[in-house]
């Protein structure tokens, strides 16, 4: 007779193969993406793949992929300028105007429209708010202080960020079910950290988040959150939970605090004001979040490292 827990067991490994699947996609957004290619990844027949992402992600896997490039492309779009062109190329459209028209249709217009966001977007809707009820809100993308002319403020933020190179490094993991939401958030942090804590003393545990959504864009249901651990080295294998492999690269270092409401203002204040200044644009990875010492519920201190890549430019800009 199978245990009562077998089928809580089985959820998990399927929850886990669908995270590599996702995995997979996201380090691969701006490259041709093959169903079987993502099924192979996932460990799962190709036969059975979109049945099981569907039902474990509510959406099918190629609206997931699409999904995941308009939002890439849009947060390039507002916090770096890049232009149109250089935007249909990198995700795979085969004209500005095929670009374009998926834009619009799941945004609620067109790509030079988000950038001209007073309020809320003035448009028809887009898949983006029939289907999961979010409309684009200028507060939520560029933060209550949109000036992105005001020049005190910009210089200010730019002395505080630190470019540095990053290293490869590995984190164990474990998503919050919840999303966003800070008490599902903090529920996570406490079995990450009881688990962690039992096989390494804290004080040898280096704390992370991975957040992969920008809640401006993406529905809350959508968002996704990872607390993360790095551990001595000795203690990596005793840690019963999946890993993964942060890649090297460039980065931007922004150090935020506060209570949990002022954290993505803040975050706003740095891709409003320094990242269109930057000679760089965001790239197609999360935000990584490196917790410091002191944080506890209603205050936290953090260090975004927001990987970047130098500006990538197109003949003329079209719109």
């Amino acid at each position: 007779m199978r245990s009562r827990s077998t089928p809580s067991v089985s959820l998990l490994e399927y929850q886990r193969r669908i995270d590599q699947a996702i995995r997979f996609i996201l380090a691969r957004i701006d490259q041709p993406i093959s169903l079987d290619e993502v099924a192979e990844a996932a460990c799962f027949s190709k036969f059975h793949f979109h049945r099981l992402f569907t039902a474990l992600m509510n959406e099918p896997p190629g609206e997931y992929i699409m999904r995941k490039r308009l939002e890439r492309a849009a947060i390039r779009l507002v916090y770096a300028d890049t232009p149109v062109s250089t935007l249909a190329g990198d995700y795979g459209y085969s004209s500005v105007a095929a670009f374009s028209k998926a834009f619009r249709q799941w945004f609620g217009g067109p790509p030079t429209a988000i950038k001209a966001i007073r309020g809320r977007l003035e448009s028809e809707k887009g898949k983006l708010q029939t289907r999961y009820g979010k409309t684009l809100v200028a507060d939520e993308l560029f933060g209550a202080a949109a000036g992105a002319g005001n020049p005190a403020r910009r210089e200010s933020i730019r002395r505080r960020v630190i470019l540095r190179r990053l290293k490869e490094f590995e984190l164990h993991y474990l998503p919050s079910a919840r999303g966003y939401e800070v008490g599902g958030i903090w529920e996570t942090w406490a079995t990450l950290r009881e688990q962690a804590c039992a096989v390494a003393p804290e004080a040898d545990c280096d704390w992370f988040a991975l957040s992969h959504d920008h809640p401006g864009l993406t529905p809350p249901d959508r968002c996704r959150y990872d607390a993360c651990v790095a551990l001595p080295k000795k203690a990596r294998a005793a840690l019963p939970l999946p890993r993964l492999a942060v890649p090297g690269g460039d980065v931007a270092v922004y150090q935020v605090a506060g209570p949990e409401a002022s954290i993505l203002p803040q975050y706003l204040d740095f891709y409003t004001h320094w990242m269109p200044h930057s000679g760089f644009e965001p790239a197609d990875y999360p935000l990584i979040e490196h917790y410091l010492p002191g944080c506890r519920p209603g205050h936290i201190r953090v260090q975004l490292w927001v990987k970047v890549q130098p500006m990538r430019m197109a003949p003329g800009r079209v719109s």
